[in-house]
């Protein structure tokens, strides 16, 4: 297995293996970050998040589409310096069309917010990943979807 492979199947793994992320958004040059219930498409080109539109990520993603996603394993244990992971989803978000396919999608996932995400207030927010990051204590990898 090559190297980028490895990658790619460890990018895998921990954005399957994980259910909420931080979402980092931008108005203004004031970075602003929120705790996320996220799923990733099987081909790892997009996310898929709900928020309320009368939220300030709404509105910051309405304002500024970039975007930045981060996922990890860490512990805040000692052996996060040789096993922790953190990977960083580089993109545009915009609010998509609640089709009955995405919402199955991330209710599938996230079965306890199906109230949620269909309600007239929320939106459905897709993050288009252009690049993922993959950090690790000491090295930084960056792969494309």
């Amino acid at each position: 297995m090559t190297g980028l492979s490895r990658e790619r199947e460890a990018l895998g793994e921990l954005l399957g293996s994980q259910k909420f992320g931080v979402l980092a958004t931008d108005v203004d040059h004031q970075p602003y970050t929120n705790l996320i219930a996220y799923c990733v498409s099987e081909d790892l080109s997009f996310m898929l998040f709900a928020t309320g539109r009368d939220t300030s990520k709404y509105r910051n993603i309405s304002q500024n589409k970039k975007a930045a996603f981060l996922v990890d394993n860490s512990k805040n244990d000692q052996s996060d310096i040789e096993e922790a992971v953190a990977i960083t989803a580089i993109g545009v978000a915009q609010e998509v069309e609640k089709d009955q396919a995405l919402i199955r999608f991330y209710t599938n996932r996230h079965p306890a917010l199906e109230r949620f995400v269909r309600s007239k207030e929320t939106a459905l927010i897709m993050l288009r990943v252009s690049e993922y990051i993959i950090a690790r204590f000491d090295t930084v990898t960056r792969v494309k979807p």
